[in-house]
């Protein structure tokens, strides 16, 4: 059974989760902010990875060497940024509360970033940028947004672009903090067996932002929807193309947006059970992430050369064979499997947390999984074709 989600307000606004697993010693903190690669400016892509990664290197030595030398906490600390949200996530023992929240609350000022630290963080996206290049999947995935999104906040990979990331500057990264890294952006998530008052209690002290930033306000742009694109990216280094059918729609609604999940997850099974025998495929895969403004939905595989023109033959019938044969019992039987999942996810503190904070930042309230259930209950056949319809277009 999935545990009670409290949702409380700090003082300063920002939004706390607390979840509650009883008899568990392990505690899961995952820290929200609503900004990526979307809040950057022209010019700075890759400014939200960057900040990412001072902030974490920040926190990490706030503790004196001869403690961090040896802690699990230096080892259980994780960073991760995406267009519009990134992460700082973290699992203590119950005795390390305070030090954890000390830790994740360190991540919402830059106070200890030197121009030292800039250049060799920098370096380190370099690194892992290169990598980008080197793996054909990956570089597709870049190379779909330059294409795909007319909308320039949108097409912007969340790593980032070098020449971009080489012009940044501390007084850049200290503005970008102060103007997006702000309490009513901000969900702090705590999974584990504490209690409600000294969890409040430690985030009202350590959970402190920037002077000034709760007068800011995170820029937006308008998404549009954008046209559907099939991108193949050439390697040498491989004998296989990634394609990818993906395009921009309008928003979804929260009930639309769990139904279009689980109905693009059976879309995927049917793909791999009826194209990759004939097709040979190395890599499958449907996805739908949702913004608050708009819905980017996406197709990819990874076809052997000789096979593609047949993959893309094929995929032009694949939706329609798709409704076709998406019938009541099928889908029951694909909601069956959605709910063991769902229950499943319960047991995990990082599932029902990550889930939590998602649905907050994206759509303004917690959809538990139990919710999420229950929406996909109350659905049937013909609503899942009608949507599925709605989303693949004509």
């Amino acid at each position: 059974m999935e545990p009670k989600i409290d949702k409380v307000k700090l003082a300063n606004g920002a939004t706390v989760l607390l979840i509650n697993y009883p008899g568990r010693n392990a505690v899961y903190f995952d820290l929200a902010i609503g900004v990526g690669s979307r809040q950057e400016k022209v010019g700075e892509n890759g400014l939200a990875h960057l900040v990412e990664h001072l902030m974490s290197r920040q926190a990490l030595r706030l503790m004196p060497e001869s403690v961090w030398g040896g802690h699990y906490l230096a080892r259980e600390f994780d960073g991760s940024t995406l267009d519009r949200r990134t992460n700082y996530e973290l699992t203590a023992q119950k005795q390390d509360v305070a030090l954890a929240m000390r830790i994740l609350g360190s991540c919402l000022r830059a106070e200890k970033i030197t121009a030292r630290a800039l250049a060799e963080e920098k370096q380190r996206i370099f690194s892992e940028l290169s990598a980008v290049d080197d793996d054909p999947h990956l570089k597709h995935l870049q190379v779909v947004r330059d294409q795909v999104f007319a909308n320039p906040a949108l097409a912007r990979w969340p790593g980032g672009r070098v020449a971009d990331l080489k012009k940044i500057t501390l007084g850049q990264i200290k503005d970008f903090v102060r103007n997006n890294y702000r309490p009513e952006n901000t969900v702090l998530t705590v999974a584990g067996d504490l209690k409600k008052k000294e969890v409040i209690e430690l985030a009202e002290k350590y959970c402190r932002f920037s002077a000034g930033a709760s007068q800011m306000s995170v820029p937006t742009e308008p998404s549009e929807p954008g046209k559907k694109s099939t991108v193949n990216v050439i390697s040498p280094t491989t004998s296989l193309r990634y394609a990818t059918f993906s395009w921009l729609r309008p928003a979804l609604s929260v009930e639309d947006n769990v139904l279009a999940e689980t109905v693009l997850r059976g879309y995927q099974d049917y793909l791999h059970t009826t194209l990759e025998p004939q097709c040979g495929l190395y890599d499958l895969g449907v996805d739908i992430t949702a913004y608050a403004d708009a819905a980017w939905v996406s197709v990819f595989a990874a076809v052997p050369e000789k096979q593609l023109t047949h993959f893309l033959k094929l995929m032009k019938v694949a939706p329609a064979k798709f409704v076709a044969v998406l019938k009541q019992k099928q889908f029951s039987a694909l909601i069956g499997q959605e709910d063991r999942d769902l229950a499943l996810g319960a047991d995990f503190p990082r599932t029902v947390a990550n889930n939590a904070a998602w649905y907050h930042l994206t759509f303004g309230r917690v959809v538990s999984l139990k919710e999420q259930s229950q929406i996909l209950a109350k659905t049937d056949a013909k609503m899942a074709r009608e949507l599925f319809i709605s989303i693949m277009g004509s």
